[in-house]
């Protein structure tokens, strides 16, 4: 773990992106466990069902607790919050604490099925919520993304983990670009 660590601390120190570095505890082979668990690739298990998938591939309770205390640390007046990946429970407690939500996965049909699994759906509205079908490495060029900034990105849902390390770089870049000065970027590392 503390090559993990001093890798994600030299990449976010070289995009000085203001970072929460979680570590998950899970310690397994993804590809491994992908191929065991469900017999699919990383691709389709990132943009499955929550309701399909379970820990490590979503977070548990512990890990949303985790992610409710990042979002209490926010003021009241800060306000947009961006998901990369699609985690309804952390959707519902955005939406307790009325945020405003932008939500990017690679599938938006994903993000439009997975309210069917959130609690407080009926807090949602046009005005709290937007869902985005983009890469994280592409947010840059996506119209509606374009020229936002976040008090808070989360990422999850093995966005990172995806990636080769030779785009880890553009994917600071990019949080970096959607982050704003005093903004803060969660990262669920599983190692």
């Amino acid at each position: 773990m503390a090559s993990a660590y001093r890798l994600i601390s030299n990449a976010i120190a070289f995009t000085s992106v203001p970072a929460v570095i979680y570590f998950s505890n899970a310690r397994f082979n993804v590809q491994a466990a992908i191929d065991f668990a469900s017999n699919r690739n990383i691709d389709n298990v990132a943009s499955a069902s929550s309701k399909t998938l379970s820990y490590p591939f979503v977070p548990d309770r512990s890990e949303i607790r985790k992610f409710v205390g990042f979002l209490d640390m926010l003021p009241d007046h800060k306000k947009d919050i961006l998901i990369l990946g699609n985690e309804p429970k952390l959707r519902d407690d955005a939406f307790l604490r009325s945020k405003k939500v932008t939500c990017a996965d690679t599938d938006v049909s994903k993000l439009r099925e997975s309210r069917n699994e959130m609690r407080y759906k009926n807090l949602v509205s046009d005005d709290n919520e937007k869902l985005v079908e983009c890469e994280a490495l592409h947010m840059s060029e996506h119209p509606l993304l374009r020229d936002q900034q976040y008090d808070m990105i989360f990422s999850f849902d093995l966005q990172l983990n995806r990636l080769p390390f030779t785009q880890w770089e553009q994917y600071f870049d990019e949080i970096l670009a959607h982050l704003k000065d005093d903004g803060f970027f969660v990262l669920k590392m599983m190692h």
